[in-house]
């Protein structure tokens, strides 16, 4: 409903979130990243009417944006078949080499449930529409070519900024060369674009948490530092020169596969070595909330969230996270966790747990009694089999692992999302079922065997397993 100046009500047709796309081509930044090719797939399936997809590729390490294009289908069927073809990627021909190949393989050889298959089965002409682009987001104008620069500004309506370096420890100047410069460079050739309509930012909620602020709303916070503060510190080369933190987001729970996983990042190693039995002692508090999403509903947030936008001095934004609807504690991540892997009989000790506590030295106490000790006896029976030993190396990775995530599992705070419930809320039901994005429909104990699901079959790649 739309209210006028005169008070009467107007009665708007609801808009289809899919038909916001019709003919659109879009700007993807990070399109070749872990969300940004789930981002990728979700519109070309679900919104099949989508004009182009141009990703902005860089060239890396001696390797061009366009080789190293060919790898962004991971689908094994296509990487064989540019092996075997090695020319310019044209999708048109990439869609009959792959029917070719296909029909002259023994079914039980065919791709199981990889990223694009679905769309491959029910949509391939889509396939075509995706344009990898050669660019750096460290230069001007991205470093894009006068033709390719020319097209975006022509053709694009949407511009997804997904780029960024999200590790823990990069160097603050390279951080702020890549995270600030680069999302300026981003929003200056949008200000050129004839058909924007929206400019969308993806960026980690964690961005906002520090010491005194407990809880995070939807809003845009003021900078904790000045610019030419920041900028002063990186030329005074200051100690605290490093960036944090992680995007917390974690295997799909349905969408484009079950489990789907592409990196040893966030909470995964933590749980992986959990699971296995060699990380049994962890800092923080059993009863502090883990904020962690599946990809695929921050996926859907963001396509279904771009299709409502509407111009307006506001900036909008919308929180993808779980604590204030459907908490997870990190006591019940665990326990869910181990079960399944103890259910599945994936672990290398008996009786894998976890304990939790905030004092250093009963810490240091206890993975010296559960994990140090039990690394040094299973490297001293490796010794006497006369094989590689390997376990107390592993401790230093689980160390490492541990350490990494620290800082969040000994915080609290509480993420709001009333304008992402409103969002959903908002959708029909057929949105609702294609663009799932309420957090309080997981199953926590389901989606942990989802998880563990997910790093067996797409990072661990065990052979046999389905």
């Amino acid at each position: 409903m739309r209210i006028t100046e005169n008070s009467n009500p107007i009665i708007e047709p609801y808009i289809p979130v899919a038909d916001f796309y019709v003919g659109k081509s879009i700007f993807i930044t990070g399109g070749t990243g872990f969300l940004g090719k789930v981002l990728t797939e979700k519109l070309l399936y679900s919104c099949p009417d989508i004009g182009n997809i141009y990703l902005l590729v860089r060239d890396k390490k001696n390797v061009s944006a366009q080789e190293r294009a060919k790898g962004y289908f991971d689908t094994q069927w296509i990487k064989q078949m540019l092996r075997e073809k090695p020319s310019p990627i044209n999708v048109a021909t990439l869609r009959r080499a792959c029917k070719e190949y296909l029909l002259q393989r023994p079914c039980d050889h065919q791709p199981k449930a990889l990223l694009f298959d679905r769309l491959n089965k029910e949509r391939p002409e889509n396939l075509r529409k995706i344009k990898f682009i050669s660019g750096d987001l460290t230069q001007a104008n991205l470093g894009l070519s006068s033709k390719t620069l020319k097209t975006l500004l022509e053709e694009i309506s949407v511009v997804f900024h997904l780029a960024a370096t999200i590790k823990f420890n990069e160097p603050l100047s390279i951080a702020m060369k890549i995270n600030v410069e680069g999302t300026n460079e981003v929003l200056k050739l949008c200000q050129n674009m004839k058909r924007i309509q929206v400019f969308v930012y993806m960026s980690t909620i964690f961005s906002n948490t520090n010491h005194e602020r407990t809880m995070i709303e939807e809003k845009l916070y003021p900078v904790p530092m000045p610019l030419d503060e920041v900028y002063s510190m990186i030329q005074d080369g200051d100690e605290n020169d490093v960036f944090s933190p992680e995007l917390l987001v974690t295997p799909a729970i349905e969408e484009p596969v079950k489990g789907w996983i592409t990196n040893w990042m966030g909470s995964t190693p933590v749980l992986y070595l959990l699971g296995k039995g060699w990380c049994r002692c962890v800092t923080g508090r059993g009863e502090n909330i883990l904020e962690i999403i599946p990809i695929d509903y921050v996926v859907n947030l963001t396509v279904a969230a771009t299709a409502r936008y509407t111009r307006s001095d506001e900036i909008p934004i919308y929180h993808s996270c779980t604590s204030s609807s459907n908490p997870l504690t990190l006591k019940e991540t665990g326990e869910f966790f181990t079960k399944e892997c103890r259910r599945q009989g994936f672990h290398d000790l008996p009786l894998s747990g976890v304990l939790f506590t905030t004092s250093p030295l009963v810490l240091a106490i206890m993975r010296f009694i559960f994990e140090v000790v039990p690394a040094y006896i299973a490297d001293f029976l490796l010794l006497i089999m006369r094989k590689p030993v390997r376990y107390v190396d592993l401790q230093k990775k689980v160390a490492i692992a541990a350490s990494a995530t620290e800082y969040f599992r000994t915080k609290i705070w509480l993420m709001k999302a009333k304008r992402t419930e409103a969002l959903f809320n908002s959708l029909n039901s057929k949105d609702q079922s294609i663009f799932p994005f309420n957090p309080s429909s997981i199953n926590w104990e389901q989606y942990m065997a989802i998880y563990l699901h997910g790093i067996r079959k797409f990072l661990l790649k065990e052979k046999n397993y389905e």
